[in-house]
């Protein structure tokens, strides 16, 4: 139930039952599917960071997160997700998709964030997760206010929307990284495939129900996915996709073992 100051918003998708209010007309069966869809890709997108954090060379195994170039894209993730609940739960059944995945992704972001902030060690990435909790922790709690001030759930969408916008965007983070080792080594490429898929399904779920901040930040997410798949493109055919201490260590293994060889000649 919710507040009796708060008024849910009332939902307007399309009606899904036929004439004679038994079957569900085929828009309605499109709709439904893509937006199954979109909770299914979403589901791979926010399960793509396991094997980084909890994998074998991951975050947990190895005691420590220097494998990954930031971990921003975390906890922007889970300040979007946190968000995305609060404005479907006032909009129900219409955005009962985005409701069901984002609960799962909210305790999937919280347990990668908390692993990465634990094992960090540098200074600057410490006060760098800092700024991104306490920072999305001040866009929440001004959405509540306007929420408060408003008497709707429907301002969520608007601080939802915006924060897609930066989850989208995140793993460019790693951008000045992966420019300075010339290696997309710590860009995982999962995510940025997910990003580009996810954003299409959930524009094209968007559109069909005509929801705006659904439609806004995948609009953007498409444009940024697409951006950051060429990114990784480039240096990955131009460089590799070793890091720069790897190709060190294997330039220095070849070149001891052609001593060898020359000693023992």
């Amino acid at each position: 139930a919710f507040p009796p100051h708060l008024t849910p918003v009332m939902s307007s998708a399309t009606d899904i039952s036929s004439g004679d209010g038994h079957h569900l007309n085929d828009s309605a069966f499109v709709q439904q599917a893509v937006g199954w869809a979109a909770v299914v890709a979403t589901l791979f997108y926010f399960a793509a960071p396991i094997k980084d954090v909890f994998g074998e060379n991951g975050i947990v195994k190895t005691r420590t997160n220097a494998n990954l170039a930031t971990g921003f894209p975390y906890f922007a993730s889970f300040y979007n997700c946190a968000l995305w609940v609060m404005y479907a739960a006032g909009d129900l059944p219409k955005l009962m998709q985005p409701l069901a995945i984002n609960i799962l992704g909210v305790s999937l972001q919280l347990s990668f964030l908390t692993c990465y902030w634990y094992y960090a060690t540098e200074k600057d990435d410490l006060v760098s997760c800092r700024r991104a909790f306490f920072g999305g922790a001040f866009i929440v709690v001004v959405a509540f206010a306007v929420c408060e001030s408003m008497h709707s759930f429907k301002p969520f969408g608007d601080f939802a929307m915006v924060m897609n916008i930066i989850m989208y965007y995140s793993p460019l983070a790693a951008f000045a990284t992966v420019v300075r080792e010339k290696s997309v080594a710590r860009m995982p490429l999962a995510p940025l495939v997910l990003t580009l898929v996810c954003s299409l399904l959930w524009l094209t779920y968007g559109y069909m129900i005509r929801d705006v901040p659904i439609m806004t930040p995948n609009a953007c997410g498409v444009l940024l996915g697409i951006a950051q798949l060429s990114v990784y493109a480039y240096f990955s055919i131009s460089y590799g996709t070793k890091r720069p201490d790897d190709v060190e260590a294997n330039a220095t293994a070849e070149a001891n073992e052609q001593q060898r060889l020359i000693n023992s000649t």
